[in-house]
């Protein structure tokens, strides 16, 4: 028997799937869609930092603007890993896009000042 948490709502139902498929514990359809969903292509939306220059911080944190196959998300950030952004930053900027990902800034970053 295979236990997943549904985390569409805040109830966090605690769904089981038996060895024949038969799915209890959902006390909503969204949980039913998450199980169908989880079982047959995992997604996560990424969440992570990329570095910037000339910011008052050393890196922004970021998140991607769709969910992204959850046996993806290591290549994706390994990718993304050398890359660097100039202040200043807003949030809600798209601060890097390709073919596989885009991200978003989910925080604001100023110039830092000469001093």
């Amino acid at each position: 028997m295979k236990i997943l948490t549904c985390i569409v709502c805040p109830v966090g139902c605690k769904i089981k799937i038996d060895e024949n498929g038969n799915v209890l514990g959902a006390r909503c359809d969204r949980g039913l869609s998450f199980v169908k969903r989880e079982l047959l292509s995992p997604e996560r939306i990424l969440t992570t930092t990329i570095r910037v220059d000339g910011g008052i911080v050393k890196v922004v944190p970021v998140k991607s603007t769709k969910p992204i196959p959850k046996e993806r998300l290591r290549e994706i950030v390994r990718k993304i890993s050398n890359i660097s952004i100039k202040a200043p930053i807003r949030r809600g900027d798209m601060v890097y896009k390709d073919e596989e990902v885009s991200l978003i800034a989910t925080r604001s970053v100023e110039e830092a000042k000469d001093v």
